[in-house]
């Protein structure tokens, strides 16, 4: 880091700090409002996983079951004889 880029940053926090005094804003005010930000933050992403786990089990009831039997039709597609009414096709090879 430059001392250029520390004066820079010297006075963009002086200009921040004094709009911020203006507006009834102290430093310790500032990181306690932002100690609450996170708590409050972590207390709604608990509040969604609660709410939502039970909507969580009920869907992967139907989907989980529904993607499983669809790669296992795939896999049975891609043998020979997996589909119902095809018949295995040989192939000659022409010697030359």
């Amino acid at each position: 880091m430059t001392a250029g880029t520390v004066i820079k940053l010297v006075f963009l926090s002086l200009a921040v700090g004094l709009v911020l005094s203006y507006f009834g804003v102290s430093a310790a005010n500032f990181w306690n409002s932002m100690a609450e930000l996170a708590v409050s933050a972590w207390e709604s992403a608990i509040t969604f996983f609660d709410w939502a786990w039970k909507y969580i089990l009920i869907g992967g009831a139907v989907v989980v079951p529904v993607y499983v039997l669809r790669g296992l039709s795939r896999y049975l597609r891609g043998r020979p004889g997996g589909q119902a009414g095809q018949t295995e096709q040989t192939t000659e090879t022409r010697e030359e």
